[in-house]
C-alpha cells in the first residue's frame, strides 16, 4: 500500500512539501471486527482516529471531520483551532510587524497579534503624543493639524512717545512672530520739547539749531546757535566773546558793554620848555581821541626881554627879545626825544645765558660814568683817554683755575655769589695771560660801536677792555661769567653795552637835540659842546651875534638818565664864555605781559634750546612744544593757530641767538590772533620743533617766557590800538 504524508516546515515563508512513500499491503483501517487499531479516514486527509494503544503511523487525527486538522498540518493560522492536533492552538502563528502614526507619532511600531483566533494590530498611532501648545512647527498631538493649540501672548514695545505699544506673539510657520510695532504713532522729532516723538530713544534729535547773533561794540555780530538742551532752547551766542578791557582811548567799545572807553584812566603828563618846563596836565579821552590837557605856555611871560639866560616866554629860545646881552651870552641846552621811555626786557645773562659777543658804544664819558648793577663789587675802571678822539681797543678775558672747581658755564645762576672769587680775579691794566678777544672794528671814533668776540665759544669768566689814544689809557674790567648781572644798557666808563650776543633793543634809541646860541652882540669862536655821557657833541663852532646852531646825537637809554651838557667858547675880548644845562630821559618800568592787555607784537630770540628747556606760566600749554635742541640756522614759520587760511605772520631764516618780530607795533596795529602756531625746521625741511602759545591773554604771557628754543624778549603794544574782529567761530580758549 502506498501512503501519502504531508509535512509542513516554516523557513521564513510557508512551504508545503508532500512526501509519498509506499507500504506493503492494503490500507490498514481500524476495524472493531477485525481487532485493528486504526479507525476509518472519514475526511480523507490520510490520518485516522486510532485506539489509544495503536501505534499505526496514520493514527493521530484529532478531528476526522476536517481535512485541515491532523498531525501533518502546521498550526500557523489564527483560527483558535488546534490544526496540528498537538494540544495547542495557533502556536505557529507569525505576528507580522506594523507601523502607524502621523506628526510626532509617525513611525510608531506594533504587530498583527493573534488573540482568541482573531488578528489584532497592536500599533498605537497616538503613542508619545503631547498637547500641541508649543510653537515649533510639529504636530505634537499627532492629530494632523500643527500647533493648533498654541495660545498667543500679548506683547509691549516702543520708547518715547511709542512706549507701551501692544502686540501679540502668534505662531507663524513654527516661529513666534511679534506683531508689536515700536514705531506705531511715531512722528518727526524736529521740535524742542524734551519728547522722543520719533521713538528712537533720543529726544529732540532732529531739531535743527537756528543761527543767532548778539553783542554790541567790538562784539557786535558775534554768532551762535539756538541749541536744544534738555527740551529747552539755549542761545550759545556769547555777547562778550572777544571782549577786552576797555582801558584804551580809541572810540571803540572793547568790553562790549555798550559804552566806549569808559575804563580809560588818563595818566599825568608834563610839558613846556624854559620857565614853563614841568607844567602838568592829564591825558583825557574825548570821543575816542586821547587829548593832553597840559598847557605848555601856562605861566609864560608875554616876551623874553630880560637878558638872564632864561626862556620866560616858553618858546624854546632865551633872551630873544632882550636888546643887549653883552659880549658873552653863550646859551646851551639839550632836549631828548622822547623824554619818557618804557623799559623792556634787557638782553643779557638773564635772557641769553653766557655771552659769545658783546657790542659797545664808545662815548668818552670816562670812569665816572660807570653805571651797572655789578657795581663796585666786580667792576673796576681806571685811567682816562682824550674823550674827543678816536681810540684803539684791546680786549682780553681770563678764567682763573681753582683746584676742584668746575669751569663755570651757562648753568651758573645770576646773582649766585658762591664763586665770586673766580670772577673777581684780575685787575684793569693787568690783563694777564688770558684769551685775546677778536675786536671788530678795533679803531673807533666817539659815538661808534664795536663788538668783542670770543675766538672759540663763550667769553671768559672775566673780561677787560683797554682804550688808548694820545690822551692816555682807560681800562675797564667786569664779570662775564653770569655770576653777576650783565645786560644791555650797562655803562663801563666810556663804554655803553648796546647789544648782547648781537641782540639789542632798538626801541630804546633816544635822539638828543643840542642847541647853542650866541645871545650877545659880539662874535663867539671855537665853541665846543660836551655831554658828560655821550662825549663831545661839537667843537670849533663859530657863532655870530644872535646866531644859533643845532646838533643831534643818538644813544640807547635803558635807565632813567640825566645828561649834563656844557659849552665853552672864546669872546672877542679873549674872555672864555661858558654855559651849562641838562637833559633827563625818564625810563619807567612797564609790565611786559598780559597785565597790560593783549599784544600787538611779540619779539623772540632763537636760542636753539629744546622743549625740555621751556619755562613759562601758560600751564598745560607746556605740552604744546615738541622737539629737541638744534644749533644750526633754522627757518621759523609763524601762523595763527587753528586758522590755516590766515596769512603767515612770519617766515624767515634765523641764526642761533637772532631775534625777530611777529606782528605790528605801529600806530593802530591789530592785536595778534588768539594763539600762535610756530613751526621750526632745519634748512633741509626737517622738523626741529613745533609749538603753540596763547596770545589771547586768557593764559599768562610775559616777556622772558621761554617756549622751547624761543624766548619772548619783548611784549609790544601799539598806542592807540584796537582789538580785531575775530572770524565767526574763532573762540577764545
Amino acid at each position: 500500500m502506498t501512503k501519502a504524508v504531508a509535512v509542513r516546515a516554516i523557513l521564513g515563508t510557508f512551504l508545503i512539501i508532500s512526501v509519498s512513500f509506499a507500504a506493503h499491503g492494503a490500507d490498514r483501517r481500524w476495524s472493531a471486527r477485525g481487532g485493528g487499531c486504526a479507525g476509518p479516514d472519514k475526511d480523507g486527509d490520510g490520518w485516522a482516529v486510532c485506539k489509544p494503544s495503536c501505534d499505526d503511523p496514520i493514527c493521530g487525527d484529532c478531528d476526522d471531520r476536517s481535512a485541515l486538522t491532523n498531525p501533518g498540518i502546521v498550526d500557523d493560522t489564527c483560527n483558535a483551532t488546534d490544526n496540528d492536533c498537538d494540544g495547542e492552538v495557533d502556536e505557529h502563528y507569525f505576528a507580522a510587524p506594523t507601523t502607524c502614526g502621523i506628526g510626532a507619532c509617525e513611525g510608531n511600531m506594533g504587530e498583527l497579534a493573534c488573540e482568541n483566533g482573531a488578528i489584532r494590530d497592536t500599533c498605537d498611532p497616538n503613542f508619545g503624543s503631547i498637547p500641541d501648545t508649543i510653537c515649533d512647527g510639529i504636530d505634537n498631538d499627532c492629530d494632523g493639524p500643527i500647533d493648533e493649540d498654541f495660545f498667543p501672548k500679548t506683547t509691549m514695545c516702543g520708547v518715547g512717545e511709542c512706549e507701551d505699544n501692544l502686540g501679540q506673539l502668534p505662531c507663524v510657520a513654527g516661529d513666534e512672530v511679534d506683531t508689536c510695532d515700536p514705531l506705531e504713532g511715531a512722528s518727526p522729532d524736529t521740535d524742542c520739547d524734551g519728547l522722543d516723538e520719533d521713538c528712537d530713544g533720543a529726544a529732540d534729535d532732529d531739531y535743527v539749531p537756528l543761527e543767532t547773533a548778539c553783542g554790541v561794540g567790538e562784539c557786535e555780530g558775534n554768532s551762535g546757535l539756538d541749541v536744544c538742551r534738555n527740551g529747552t532752547l539755549v542761545d550759545t551766542c556769547d555777547p562778550l566773546e572777544g571782549a577786552a578791557p576797555d582801558t584804551n582811548c580809541d572810540g571803540i567799545d572793547d568790553d562790549c558793554d555798550g559804552a566806549a572807553d569808559e575804563d580809560y584812566v588818563g595818566s599825568t603828563t608834563t610839558c613846556g620848555v624854559g620857565e614853563c618846563e614841568g607844567n602838568e596836565g592829564n591825558f583825557e579821552c574825548r570821543d575816542g581821541v586821547e587829548e593832553d590837557t597840559c598847557d605848555p605856555f601856562e605861566g609864560a611871560a608875554p616876551e623874553d626881554a630880560v637878558c638872564d639866560g632864561l626862556d620866560e616866554d616858553c618858546d624854546g629860545e632865551f633872551d630873544e627879545d632882550a636888546a643887549d646881552c653883552g659880549d658873552c651870552a653863550l646859551r646851551v641846552g639839550a632836549t631828548p626825544d622822547p623824554e619818557l621811555l618804557k623799559s623792556g626786557l634787557l638782553p643779557g645773562c638773564d635772557l641769553l645765558g653766557r655771552a659769545k659777543s658783546l657790542t659797545f658804544r664808545y662815548t668818552g664819558g670816562g670812569c665816572d660814568a660807570t653805571d651797572t648793577l655789578q657795581g663796585g663789587v666786580a667792576v673796576a675802571c681806571s685811567g682816562e683817554v682824550d674823550a674827543g678822539a678816536a681810540v684803539e681797543i684791546l680786549a682780553t678775558g681770563v678764567s682763573p683755575d681753582r683746584p676742584g672747581a668746575a669751569v663755570p658755564g651757562s648753568e651758573l645762576v645770576v646773582g649766585d655769589r658762591s664763586n665770586l672769587n673766580i670772577a673777581l680775579r684780575g685787575t684793569p691794566g693787568d690783563l694777564g695771560e688770558g684769551t685775546l678777544y677778536i675786536v671788530v672794528p678795533s679803531h673807533v671814533e666817539p659815538g661808534d660801536e664795536f663788538t668783542i668776540y670770543a675766538p672759540d665759544g663763550e667769553l671768559e669768566l672775566r673780561s677787560s677792555i683797554s682804550l688808548s689814544n694820545a690822551g692816555g689809557t682807560e681800562s675797564s674790567s667786569f664779570d662775564t661769567s653770569c655770576l653777576l648781572p650783565l645786560a644791555v644798557g650797562d655803562v663801563f666808563g666810556s663804554l655803553t653795552l648796546t647789544a648782547y650776543d648781537e641782540v639789542a633793543l632798538d626801541d630804546q634809541l633816544v635822539t638828543y637835540t643840542y642847541e647853542v646860541k650866541n645871545g650877545g652882540d659880539g662874535d663867539l669862536t671855537d665853541v665846543s659842546i660836551v655831554d658828560n655821557r655821550l662825549g663831545t657833541i661839537a667843537e670849533g663852532v663859530d657863532l655870530a651875534p644872535g646866531a644859533e646852531e643845532r646838533f643831534t646825537k643818538k644813544a640807547h637809554v635803558y635807565r632813567t638818565t640825566t645828561n649834563e651838557i656844557s659849552a665853552a667858547g672864546s669872546a672877542g675880548d679873549g674872555a672864555l664864555c661858558t654855559d651849562s644845562g641838562s637833559a633827563t630821559v625818564t625810563v619807567v618800568e612797564r609790565c611786559d605781559g598780559c597785565d597790560d592787555g593783549r599784544p600787538n607784537s611779540l619779539r623772540f630770540v632763537w636760542t636753539g634750546d629744546g622743549c625740555d628747556d621751556s619755562a613759562h606760566s601758560q600751564g598745560a600749554h607746556a605740552d604744546a612744544c615738541r622737539g629737541g635742541a638744534f644749533d644750526g640756522p633754522v627757518r621759523v614759520v609763524v601762523r595763527s593757530a587753528g586758522h590755516r587760511r590766515t596769512p603767515t605772520l612770519f617766515d624767515g631764516v634765523i641764526e642761533r641767538r637772532d631775534s625777530f618780530e611777529v606782528g605790528d607795533s605801529g600806530p593802530r596795529a591789530d592785536a595778534l590772533p588768539d594763539a600762535l602756531a610756530i613751526r621750526v625746521v632745519d634748512l633741509d625741511g626737517g622738523v626741529v620743533q613745533t609749538l603753540e602759545l596763547d596770545t589771547s591773554c586768557v593764559q599768562p604771557l610775559h616777556a622772558g617766557d621761554r617756549f622751547g628754543g624761543l624766548i619772548v624778549t619783548d611784549f609790544l603794544h601799539a598806542e592807540p590800538r584796537q582789538q580785531p574782529r575775530r572770524p565767526i567761530g574763532d573762540r577764545r580758549r
